[in-house]
């Protein structure tokens, strides 16, 4: 059997991810947490729809569930929130970093 052929004699020390961008990266996860907030509050407004149960067992449930979907409704709304800010800062750092004047020299890409 043949030995197998390395197409790499070693592996590099320092690994490179070239092809990582954080800015590309914070965006989807915006996207994602959009989708999740419409999702939550698609919820709520399904839940107030329906009746209120009238037998206590029945409605101890719904209220379960109301406090639980509108406690995710909110969470997701304020996740949505600090990402849409943290989008807001990456795009400021990256427009101070990349404008005209700026006198640090470009990190080198090893």
């Amino acid at each position: 059997m043949p030995k197998h052929r390395r197409t790499q004699s070693s592996v590099p020390n320092k690994a490179r991810h070239d092809n990582f961008n954080a800015a590309h990266a914070l965006e989807s996860v915006y996207i994602d947490l959009i989708q999740v907030d419409a999702f939550a509050h698609a919820a709520r407004e399904a839940l107030v729809e329906l009746r209120c149960p009238s037998n206590p067992a029945e409605r101890r449930t719904y209220n379960r569930i109301h406090t639980l979907v509108t406690k995710v409704a909110e969470e997701a709304r304020a996740a949505l929130l600090h990402g849409e800010a943290l989008v807001v800062a990456l795009s400021a750092h990256m427009g101070a970093r990349d404008a005209p004047g700026d006198t640090d020299p470009p990190t080198p890409r090893t």
